[in-house]
């Protein structure tokens, strides 16, 4: 099984790439950076990051309610939630698609 894709790995890949000629250090704070306003724009804007040929990021709000302990049936306040969701951009699903088909 391969490695995760972490942040600093994504960076060093970038880096690699002569195209851009970035050094590692650049590569990491030019991810950081495209990280953060993701995460910015998300939590002080309350409106979804679309990324055109990737998808889309969007803040899930669970409003708090009263649920239920399974083995005492206790009732109990079950709290507010904030969950991200992303919804793959048809372009990266068919990407997907096709090269799944290749390694079959």
């Amino acid at each position: 099984m391969s490695k995760a894709l972490t942040k600093i790995r994504l960076a060093r890949q970038i880096a690699h790439d002569k195209r851009f000629g970035l050094t590692v250090k650049k590569a990491e704070d030019l991810v950081e950076t495209v990280t953060n306003l993701i995460a910015l724009h998300l939590l002080e804007e309350d409106g979804p990051v679309t990324i055109r040929g990737f998808g889309t990021f969007k803040l899930r709000f669970r409003k708090a309610f009263i649920g239920w302990h399974p083995r005492t049936g206790e009732g109990l306040r079950v709290a507010p939630a904030v969950s991200l969701a992303f919804k793959p951009s048809p372009e990266l699903v068919a990407n997907l698609n096709t090269t799944r088909r290749m390694f079959r």
